[in-house]
């Protein structure tokens, strides 16, 4: 059985790639930590610590952001320039600040829409697939696909 390290969910009928690269974990987890309360430092404030906040039901509103931003396939200008000039260069002095710039939440559709709960389990999955891996039967999401109904 292979494992994938990505999820593909369809976000107002197009399918984006979600990605929680390796490279971008450490940044994810400071963003983390900038934004953390008593009981989330408390569990680590790190990627594994979201996880699991996912999976008991304790999220936020950010953690689903922060999740999404982080692990989508749009990138700011900055980050795009600073991924050329490692793969020219190798890493740079500007590799850290500009991972640490999430990606604006308006490149994902349909979240503004839908409301954060419909999306909380996509970000679960993205973050158990960044560190875990999962299945190519649980890469795909699409929040209004019919329930299975031999389930």
């Amino acid at each position: 059985m292979s494992l994938v390290k990505h999820v593909n969910a369809t976000f107002d009928g197009k399918k984006v790639r979600f990605e929680l690269r390796r490279d971008r974990i450490e940044s994810f987890e400071r963003r983390l930590r900038w934004s953390a309360s008593e009981r989330d430092i408390q569990m680590g404030a790190s990627a594994f610590a979201a996880m699991r906040r996912f999976h008991l039901g304790a999220w936020t509103a950010a953690d689903v952001e922060q999740t999404l931003a982080f692990a989508g396939e749009t990138q700011t200008a900055q980050q795009r320039q600073v991924e050329v000039m490692e793969r020219r260069f190798g890493p740079t002095a500007l590799s850290d600040r500009a991972n640490a710039v999430a990606t604006p939440l308006k490149a994902l559709p349909g979240i503004e829409r839908d409301g954060h709960a419909a999306y909380a389990s996509l970000a679960e999955t993205v973050l158990r697939s960044a560190l875990l891996g999962i299945t190519e039967a649980e890469a795909d999401f699409d929040n209004y696909a019919p329930a299975d109904e031999a389930a």
